[in-house]
């Protein structure tokens, strides 16, 4: 997505799915492989009104937010959550098994110091499995811990918070770190079951991520995996909606041995009804973070800091023209240590949201949103920031 730097890894998650619902991948057949390529470009003009604290003092931990990086007014033409992508798929059917194999190249418009950042191929994975027994997949591809959270969030085809970071990174921040955790695209190796009447489950073995962060730094070694698992059920009718869990764990460790663990959960559900659709999510873990799994997880001591958060949204959809409102909040909670060393940690990150989406066409849609984001310490530092973002998005 972006060159490696603290931000690495700050991106929106968009599935093959969530492309393939607002547009008509390319497909075609070469002997025994079906072959599907599908993307999407978007282009947004933001502009943010930054409201520091008084004091100028910033906030630990506020990498993702507002005491690092919104001190001056600002406006760019820039990506919104999503950076484009262009994906291709190779499908066919051998010994009775189902194989797949996908690349993803992920570009972006975002410039830095005049030099472009070009982006990354962060989905390159294959599967094999039978419509009997589920699938197992093999390579890098969003994560499962809080991977609805975010393909739900209406700002995920829109910009959301985060767009002071301008041309650092290819992406704004949706509501990441401000409703839920960042899901990422992970290594991994994963194992789906097969749909059996609305429900499926997911249960993988993931690369540990490095816990950076206040209280962090060098824990990146690991002799065992991360593991991650999502369960969910859906269903049809006037009603339709979905409901799902998740969770995940890791464990790292630094030079000298030591070892910190973090975990995480997560309960959501969305509901539809003429024309109306509401979704609420939460989250809570131990060691977990504040918005980039277990980054921030632990204090300089390597006990583990609670978090937590929820997003709460609600659109309407008349004709070609959606409406929607979101309110969302992460909180970090400090230790005994943090209380005597690190006064000025961030305490909770929260956004709301007003946002039209219209539907130009089958492919096109054009996005207008407010955003009102507020950031504070535990000892009372105070950040504020209002943005407008308008553009569009193409899905083909």
């Amino acid at each position: 997505m972006f060159r490696e730097t603290k931000y690495t890894a700050i991106a929106a998650a968009v599935i093959g799915a969530f492309g393939a619902s607002n547009a008509q991948a390319i497909e075609f057949t070469y002997k025994d492989w079906k072959m599907d390529i599908n993307g999407s470009v978007n282009a947004f003009y933001t502009t943010v009104n930054c409201k520091p604290d008084s004091s100028g003092t910033s906030i630990a931990g506020s990498t993702l937010g507002l005491s690092d990086n919104c001190l001056n007014d600002q406006a760019a033409i820039q990506n919104g959550l999503l950076p484009g992508y262009l994906k291709f798929t190779a499908a066919t059917q051998q010994k009775g098994l189902d194989i797949k194999g996908t690349i993803g190249f992920w570009p972006g418009t975002s410039l830095d110091n005049g030099a472009q950042t070009v982006g990354d191929v962060r989905t390159v994975w294959l599967s094999f499995g039978a419509a009997s027994w589920g699938e197992v997949k093999l390579g890098r591809d969003i994560g499962l811990f809080q991977q609805q959270a975010i393909l739900n969030d209406m700002t995920l085809i829109g910009v959301g918070g985060g767009d002071y970071f301008s041309g650092q990174i290819n992406t704004t921040l949706g509501m990441i770190g401000r409703g839920y955790i960042y899901t990422e695209f992970q290594p991994q190796i994963t194992y789906s079951s097969p749909k059996m009447g609305g429900f499926q489950a997911s249960l993988g073995a993931f690369q540990p991520r490095n816990t950076a962060g206040v209280g962090g730094s060098d824990f990146k070694f690991t002799t065992t995996p991360g593991f991650q698992g999502l369960a969910s059920f859906d269903w049809a009718g006037d009603y339709a909606g979905k409901v799902w869990g998740s969770f995940a764990f890791q464990q790292g460790e630094n030079s000298a041995g030591d070892t910190r663990k973090g975990n995480g959960y997560e309960l959501g559900g969305k509901v539809g009804f003429f024309g109306a659709e509401a979704m609420l999510v939460g989250f809570t873990g131990k060691g977990l973070g504040d918005a980039i799994q277990f980054i921030n997880g632990h204090d300089d001591n390597g006990e583990k800091r609670d978090s937590s958060g929820f997003l709460a949204q609600l659109t309407y959809k008349f004709g070609d023209l959606k409406v929607g409102a979101s309110y969302g909040q992460n909180k970090l909670d400090q230790t005994s240590f943090d209380e005597a060393n690190t006064p000025n940690l961030l305490d909770k990150r929260q956004a709301y949201v007003l946002g039209l989406y219209y539907s130009l066409t089958p492919n096109v849609t054009l996005v207008g949103e407010y955003v009102n984001e507020k950031e504070t310490s535990h000892n009372g530092l105070n950040y504020k920031a209002d943005t407008i973002g308008l553009g569009a998005i193409l899905f083909f």
